[in-house]
């Protein structure tokens, strides 16, 4: 059973999640209830490409895969509060999530091989380093280890990317009946024009919100630039911050300018014009959408108490600098 995608993202505390919710409510539109980092995060499918693709070497790209295939063992494992960190997966999307990324690898592969390099010594302490040296004289482990060659053209690892993620959520669809699956965080907003590819067909939401407001939000929960910002209490960082996350390439920016799979949506406008925002939205997703469970999610009342959280900041001068160097981006009361 396929399903389309849609990813809605943001750019840290700045309210993607209140879209999350309201899609929820949306009949056959399902969410899974952690965020699907494979694409995004350090090793995940855009550092995949890049190194078996835009950059191949015939080690790196061995080195690659393994980095990959161990962050899916990671985010595929159980949570645990007190073990070993694991991002629980394989139960969320009822998938064997290392194997089905196994057979993804697999399908890239030509073939694999007995060989060895250096590099797989940088990490080893000195001591480990000296023992694995003295069994390697005596012959008591081998001087090797399987490595693979793999280099697909870039079509080939988008259409094995596409049938990977399809078989991904292919039980978690069809166990639930859902028709589209809303992603959170699943691709970032400056990598649509490259990410968007590896689904067959997807759409993106990116939410914007008051960057006073995400200022203080950071601070309050100790997040991201937070602590920095908390000890230093300097707005100067996060401008700069909040400028580089929201610069795009000539190409992204021309992919998200194209209307058709990209809407742009203010966090306040969520909430101070609902209606107007809803119906941009089903408007976006087309289809005939079936608003079945308004309210279940998406609460208009408690999303309220994050806006207009800068007021009540104690350093007047820090919300003024960010309003003076980011005044297109601040909500102001009159919109």
């Amino acid at each position: 059973m396929t399903s389309k995608f849609i990813n809605i993202c943001g750019y840290g505390w700045s309210g993607s999640s209140a879209v999350v919710d309201l899609l929820r409510e949306f009949e056959n539109y399902g969410s899974p209830s952690i965020e699907f980092g494979l694409i995004r995060e350090p090793h995940g499918l855009v550092d995949l490409e890049a190194f078996l693709v835009d950059n191949w070497h015939f080690v790196r790209h061995d080195v690659a895969i393994k980095d990959f295939l161990n962050y899916c063992s990671i985010v595929g494992r159980p949570p645990s509060n007190i073990g070993r960190w694991g991002g629980g997966l394989s139960k969320e999307l009822e998938v064997d999530f290392l194997g089905a990324s196994k057979m993804f690898v697999d399908e890239l592969t030509l073939f694999k091989y007995q060989g060895g390099s250096a590099v797989f010594e940088y990490g080893l302490s000195s001591y480990s380093r000296f023992v694995a040296k003295i069994f390697r004289r005596l012959y008591l482990i081998k001087n090797s280890r399987e490595m693979r060659i793999a280099r697909p053209s870039k079509d080939e690892f988008l259409v094995a990317c596409q049938q990977y993620i399809t078989a991904l959520f292919s039980q978690y669809t069809a166990r639930h009946g859902y028709k589209s699956i809303v992603l959170d965080q699943a691709i970032p907003s400056t990598s649509l024009e490259k990410a968007s590819k590896y689904f067959d067909e997807i759409k993106t939401i990116i939410v914007d919100r008051d960057p006073r407001d995400i200022y203080v939000d950071m601070i309050d929960h100790n997040s991201l630039l937070g602590p920095s910002l908390k000890s230093q209490e300097n707005a100067d960082n996060y401008i700069l911050w909040h400028k580089e996350l929201r610069r795009m390439s000539t190409e992204n920016r021309a992919y998200c300018e194209n209307g058709s799979n990209v809407l742009r949506i203010k966090f306040e406008d969520l909430v101070f014009n609902y209606s107007t925002s809803l119906e941009r939205i089903k408007s976006f997703l087309g289809g005939n959408i079936n608003h079945s469970k308004i309210g279940a999610h998406f609460k208009a009342e408690l999303s309220k108490r994050n806006i207009g959280k800068w007021k009540s900041f104690e350093d007047k001068n820090v919300m003024n600098r960010i309003l003076a160097a980011l005044p297109n981006d601040c909500y102001l009361e009159s919109q």
